[in-house]
């Protein structure tokens, strides 16, 4: 999974901004590409492809965030799990205690 993102062109680096300020962001970038115009210093490095150690560093982190909410999700389904096990537990022996 590593490699896969290491290997993939259109990685971008995170924003620190939420998702429609960075949709706004990268909307204004385009703007002043297609009109030639000098993008500011400030959204340069939005646009600059990483490569070597910041390319890997950012692949980590895109598989640490994946592999979080992977593990968040297992989390809860192995809880729900145990109530369910629990709760099935229980059923069968008051049903069995009711029994002659």
């Amino acid at each position: 999974m590593i490699t896969s993102g290491f290997d993939n062109p259109l990685l971008m680096p995170l924003l620190a901004l939420g998702a429609w300020e960075g949709m706004r962001t990268s909307i204004r970038i385009l703007q002043l590409m297609e009109k030639h115009l000098p993008i500011p210093w400030k959204l340069k490095h939005l646009i600059d492809k990483p490569e070597g150690a910041k390319k890997l560093a950012l692949v980590i982190s895109k598989f640490a965030q994946v592999l979080t909410t992977l593990d968040r999700y297992e989390r809860r389904a192995l809880s729900r799990r145990d109530r369910a096990i629990h709760a099935f537990d229980k059923a069968r022996l008051t049903s069995n205690s009711r029994s002659p």
